[in-house]
């Protein structure tokens, strides 16, 4: 849940209450729109975390969220679990599935280009996954196929950046980080 300090040394929680929370973002537009996910869903607090609202319409029921992403200039949120990746456009209120991912292909995070609301990458157990359309279509994973990928950072200018857990020396050099300057089509190692 979210913590803040009471008095010095001392936290107390105010939620959200129903399981562990595996991500948690900030809506830049409205620093005191927080999100949290986990193994109890997906919660809204727009307050700073002093209350918080589960926001799971048009989520399955046990969805257990392993990352969550915003966009820095829409109400647009990403909420992925293990095998599948949902959207809202409207905060969290409502939710929709994307596209299935490939088979096999399992998620490890999830980004948003800056200043965008369509652009997503996913960092997934076999390379990353793509979208320019808001997770309508996905493509890749291209070069990054070498291995899993752990994280992945998409920056304003178009830059991908990729880490990967386990690099094999036949890709890459066994690089643990690759960056992609033209949206995913091609990597290079760090």
């Amino acid at each position: 849940g979210y913590l803040s300090g009471a008095a010095d040394g001392v936290w107390h929680t105010t939620g959200p209450y129903g399981g562990s929370v595996h991500a948690l973002e900030v809506y830049e537009a409205a620093p005191s729109t927080l999100y949290a996910g986990g193994s109890a869903g997906v919660f809204r607090s727009v307050n700073g975390g002093a209350s918080w609202q589960r926001k799971d319409v048009g989520l399955p029921q046990s969805l257990y969220v392993m990352d969550l992403a915003t966009s820095t200039n829409a109400p647009v949120l990403y909420a992925a679990r293990v095998d599948r990746v949902y959207r809202s456009g409207n905060a969290g209120d409502f939710w929709v599935p994307l596209a299935a991912l490939p088979p096999d292909t399992y998620m490890n995070q999830i980004a948003v280009r800056r200043g965008t609301s369509n652009d997503v990458a996913l960092a997934t157990s076999n390379g990353i996954l793509v979208s320019d359309d808001g997770g309508s279509t996905w493509s890749g994973p291209g070069a990054t196929a070498a291995g899993t990928i752990a994280q992945v950072a998409w920056l304003a200018d178009g830059t991908l950046y990729a880490a990967v857990q386990y690099p094999d020396p036949a890709y890459f050099a066994g690089a643990l980080v690759l960056r992609s300057v033209d949206g995913g089509a091609s990597w290079s190692a760090l």
